[in-house]
């Protein structure tokens, strides 16, 4: 503490000022995403589950692990969305300046994205398999050559554990054919 601050009473002017500031930030940050993720809960919930209550079962269990997909998702890009923002404001109170940090993000984030366009490709797909419905987490499919029980989807990946319990990561950028075999059964 001696080599950053001169004396008690400069400590003291932090902690109750910047410090301070951080610590609310921070908790904040933390409140702000749960909320949101109780929020996304609740209003993913009844709009997933309301056609389920009038259908069979089975109709009910493919809609939970639609409202999982969706929760998780939506969930997952919500918080790194709040982390970003609560950092930035976290090094901006500790007195670097975010501007130039931004700025330089912009530029890198460009560069990137013409060096790592699978990435993006990766996102896109990622985005369309969500919002077309091809699967959801505990359906059984074959990707390819692939086959499994899905068990983590998120904007660039599809996780799949197949039966002798090995665990495959496929690009979504990647998948050119989808075939879901939970709906097949489902149906018959």
């Amino acid at each position: 503490m001696s080599e950053i601050f001169e004396s008690r009473e400069q400590f003291v002017d932090w902690a109750t000022g910047a410090g301070l500031r951080i610590v609310v930030t921070l908790v904040a940050g933390l409140v702000f995403s749960l909320l949101v993720q109780r929020l996304i809960r609740v209003a993913v919930r009844p709009r997933m589950l309301a056609p389920a209550i009038r259908g069979a079962q089975q109709d009910q269990d493919r809609l939970e692990r639609r409202e999982q997909t969706v929760e998780s998702f939506l969930t997952r890009t919500a918080s790194t969305f709040i982390a970003f923002a609560t950092g930035m404001v976290v090094l901006s109170e500790l007195g670097v300046n975010v501007a130039p940090l931004i700025a330089s993000a912009g530029i890198v984030g460009l560069a990137i994205g013409f060096g790592a366009q699978t990435l993006v490709k990766d996102a896109i797909a990622g985005v369309f398999l969500l919002l077309e419905n091809h699967y959801d987490i505990g359906d059984r499919v074959k990707l390819g050559a692939v086959e499994g029980e899905v068990i983590g989807v998120s904007l660039r990946r599809t996780t799949l554990r197949d039966d002798r319990g090995g665990v495959h990561t496929i690009p979504n950028g990647s998948i050119t054919v989808t075939s879901n075999l939970s709906a097949v059964t489902e149906e018959a």
